[in-house]
């Protein structure tokens, strides 16, 4: 079943809200079924804000009006999947592991996460925008990937993938030799920084600044009006659990699905690519190959 879209944009809107819009949010993703039959102010009263707070929510969200939200939230109900039953009483909400959680019920809560927010991230996946990054990727000079934490691992993944074609790729994770690689870029490079809640400092930086040296520069984070979300010519929304750190009242669940959806996202644009490589290049992939069977028992 897939989270109704208007979720996934609260979900990934959450941790740059403020307080008051966050609790609108947290009413909203819990009551999501009522939300459509509110007025304005008994929503606000229901969240425990003014009407002037939810009116600047609304407007943060990119409504022109609360009529204009009511509606986008019972359009957004149609595509909730009537033929399955609720499994949980806020399904919405990634995770919802309990401290009373026995191991198989943490096995199936994390399990159906990954899988959710594999499923969450495909809808709202740009497909258009993805092919065009690929073909900056086909004809680039070099690619370089930002990381930093664990969002290193899915830049680690993305440089072993696409240098194993041929193509020139690197990935830093120390700041200075990101902002050393930033610096080097030139026009025809590609830069994808990935961080999951768009606010490394180090990455956001080096990005910047490849991008003032003229590279194409292409993000993947969570986080809509994020800084790297604002830094890229190209951002990629991954859907992240990590906004119930955010929540009252959650078990804390920093899941590492948001790992698991980053890398799927370079595998997307890395298989799009190697399906339209030539030659030499793809040679170079089953060259490569070869060569690490000599490594392997």
């Amino acid at each position: 079943m897939t989270t109704p879209s208007i979720i996934i944009e609260i979900n990934n809107r959450y941790n740059n809200m403020n307080p008051a819009m966050q609790q609108i949010s947290d009413y909203l993703i819990s009551h999501y079924s009522e939300a459509a039959f509110l007025g304005i102010h008994e929503l606000a009263k229901n969240s425990g804000v003014s009407a002037a707070s939810v009116t600047g929510y609304v407007k943060e969200m990119g409504y022109k009006n609360y009529k204009a939200f009511q509606l986008a939230i019972a359009v957004s109900m149609g595509q909730k999947d009537t033929g399955q039953a609720e499994e949980e009483s806020a399904p919405f909400i990634y995770g919802g592991i309990s401290e009373n959680d026995d191991m198989q019920e943490i096995c199936q809560k994390v399990f159906r996460t990954n899988i959710q927010m594999l499923t969450d991230t495909l809808s709202i996946l740009d497909v258009e925008q993805m092919s065009k990054v690929s073909e900056y990727i086909l004809k680039a000079k070099r690619v370089l990937f930002f990381g930093v934490g664990r969002s290193y691992l899915a830049a680690e993944s993305g440089k072993n993938r696409f240098y194993r074609m041929g193509i020139n790729s690197v990935c830093y994770r120390d700041p200075h030799e990101q902002i050393v690689g930033a610096y080097l870029c030139e026009k025809g490079d590609v830069v994808i920084a990935i961080s999951n809640l768009g606010r490394s400092r180090s990455v956001v930086n080096a990005t910047e600044l490849a991008r003032e040296r003229g590279a194409i520069t292409v993000g993947i984070t969570s986080a809509k009006n994020s800084p790297l979300a604002n830094a890229v010519e190209y951002p990629f929304f991954s859907v992240s659990g990590t906004d119930n750190l955010s929540r009252k009242g959650t078990t804390p669940f920093e899941p590492s699905s948001e790992n698991v959806v980053q890398i799927t996202l370079v595998d997307c644009l890395y298989m799009y690519t190697a399906l339209r490589v030539k030659g030499s290049i793809i040679d170079k992939y089953y060259e490569t190959t070869k060569c690490l069977e000599s490594e392997r028992i």
